[in-house]
């Protein structure tokens, strides 16, 4: 008999790209986010942000947004607000719980 849990969180924030060895932990994070072990939040910050590189590390569903200006404070917002909701809800229910609009703080890119 296991022990029900939440899936862990992961948010990856990034205003460039990569300059070392994240090749591996890439393949990692995309591998469990596959199957559906993690929830991850991909967040591109300025223009410099390499969509690519995101593209490479997360899993296409739902893919990297792109943080409109700098909404730091509505995107943590959102954040607080959705974590709430999952951890309101019982473990069972966790893959039907709906998440609010970012369209406050993001975009698709």
């Amino acid at each position: 008999m296991g022990i029900s849990a939440y899936k862990p969180w992961v948010i990856l924030m990034t205003d460039g790209a990569p300059n070392d060895n994240w090749e591996q932990a890439s393949l990692e994070l995309r591998s469990l986010g596959e199957k559906g072990e993690i929830q991850y939040i991909g967040l591109e910050i300025g223009e410099f942000a390499s969509h690519s590189t995101m593209c490479r590390i997360l899993p296409p569903h739902p893919g990297p947004l792109k943080l409109k200006g700098l909404r730091f404070k509505e995107f943590f917002r959102w954040l607080t607000d959705s974590l709430r909701s999952v951890s309101s809800s019982a473990v069972s229910d966790q893959e039907n719980v709906t998440f609010g609009s970012y369209r406050s703080w993001g975009s698709l890119p």
